[in-house]
């Protein structure tokens, strides 16, 4: 069942990995123990954990590297609409939403590196759209521009969007 969820959403949402817990991978590689991935919590078999980055490389307050989040499923019913929606809820998001003129200003001024525009009538950003951000990350930078945003009808004149959703890069 997961391999068919993994295959749908196969378009660069996520890196994806099976442990099959069943025999011992010692032959893999001597040194990994993977006991505390397959017999911490028996009881809730088959076991699907997300790591998600750090949305942020480094803590500004610390100077010390943000720590991975690992993030459990947590639901004890397990159906393919479930998982997909856990894993397409946790797709780490490094967009910016521009919901003000001050936010579109400041997201314009910066120079030093290309941008990428959605405008949408959708609430939420598109798991896709998060996927590409993350993928992307320190090449591009992604706005999310809702149509109900008090910038959204300035910036869609600048740009010359008519139709929504439309992606400007």
């Amino acid at each position: 069942m997961f391999l068919k969820v993994l295959e749908e959403i196969n378009g660069g949402y996520v890196n994806t990995y099976a442990i099959d817990c069943a025999f011992g991978h010692e032959d893999i590689d001597p040194k990994v123990n993977l006991n505390h991935l397959c017999f911490e919590r028996p009881e809730f078999q088959p076991v699907f954990t997300l790591y998600k980055p750090a949305e942020i490389k480094i803590n500004p307050y610390t100077g010390k590297e943000m720590p991975v989040q690992m993030l459990p499923y947590a639901s004890n019913q397990v159906t393919d609409p479930d998982v997909k929606k856990w894993i397409t809820d946790n797709v780490p998001d490094y967009t910016q939403r521009l919901m003000t003129k001050e936010d579109a200003l400041q997201f314009a001024a910066e120079s030093d590196i290309q941008k990428v525009y959605l405008f949408s009538a959708k609430q939420k950003v598109p798991p896709i759209y998060k996927a590409l951000s993350a993928q992307f990350r320190n090449r591009l930078r992604f706005a999310f521009v809702n149509v109900e945003a008090s910038v959204s009808a300035e910036l869609a004149k600048d740009f010359g969007v008519e139709k929504w959703p439309s992606l400007m890069v």
